[in-house]
């Protein structure tokens, strides 16, 4: 296939279970204008194969690795990654902290090449998902902070490791953020810590979700609400000391029980009913 449609833009080879480094070297070698590739649920896909593709497929923006299990920190380990603009590396569980660890030097080695070593160069990666990757801890959204600028999206649901300094470090290095999953991050999200997001993050944030960390309360919600008047969609399900109740006259909306915020747009949500409340002050007047 590669070798006959060498201008191809698009790959999907999602839960193809048996496709190895053999199966992909030819896109890697053959496709040079590849912009998106999905390999999720590819069990046997080795490092090298992906070592492969960030080398052959310099325009690759877009790229899904999620419950690829063989995978370890050695793909991370290449310049390519500055470019790439889409990851989702859900359940890989092979991916721990040093992994990030490469993304600063590559971002150092950037800056070096354009004569600002004091300057690392930040990634041009603007959605990265690491849901169920439970073995990361602050180390790596301190790597991932440092280069993570252009960050708009970022998920870390069920990161369990995380601690309150986990938020601290997006704040300051991740301004751009508008969407963040926090579901079930267990001790990194309390009252203090939102405060601390909702200072960093005033002007840029627009949905939350703190599903299961039970930690949360209303004052914390409340707190927030002031602090990022950006803000306006929240799932809070799952939190014990929240009640939406208080909320009647928020502009917050809630979204209702598993729904991700990351898929789907507002209005979508909304008419789909999956917005718990929909009352805002300007709204009942």
């Amino acid at each position: 296939m590669a070798q006959y449609a060498p201008n191809i833009e698009s790959l999907l080879f999602a839960s193809l279970w048996e496709i190895t480094e053999a199966g992909v070297g030819p896109v890697s070698r053959n496709c040079p204008q590849i912009r998106e590739i999905d390999f999720s649920n590819c069990r046997k896909l080795s490092d090298s194969a992906i070592l492969s593709v960030l080398e052959g497929c310099r325009r690759l923006q877009s790229l899904s690795l999620s419950y690829c299990k063989n995978l370890t920190d050695a793909i991370f380990d290449h310049p390519n990654w500055a470019n790439i603009k889409r990851l989702n590396i859900q359940r890989c569980t092979g991916i721990f902290d040093p992994a990030f660890l490469h993304w600063k030097k590559v971002a150092q080695a950037a800056a070096i090449a354009d004569n600002r070593p004091e300057s690392p160069h930040p990634f041009e990666m603007e959605e990265l998902f690491l849901s169920d990757c439970s073995f990361l801890t602050d180390s790596a959204v301190a790597s991932i902070s440092s280069v993570g600028s252009n960050l708009r999206i970022l998920s870390l649901s069920f990161c369990c490791a995380l601690t309150e300094d986990s938020l601290v470090l997006l704040s300051r290095g991740c301004p751009q953020l508008q969407v963040l999953d926090l579901s079930f991050c267990g001790g990194a999200v309390t009252d203090s810590s939102l405060e601390t997001l909702g200072k960093g993050l005033t002007s840029s944030l627009e949905r939350l979700s703190v599903r299961g960390c039970i930690q949360v309360t209303n004052a914390g919600l409340c707190n927030l609400e002031i602090l990022c008047p950006s803000l306006v969609a929240l799932n809070v399900s799952q939190c014990k000391f929240v009640q939406v109740s208080v909320f009647e006259n928020s502009r917050f909306k809630f979204l209702k029980g598993g729904v991700s915020l990351l898929s789907a747009d507002l209005g979508t949500l909304l008419s789909l009913g999956q917005v718990q409340l929909h009352r805002e002050r300007s709204a009942t007047a």
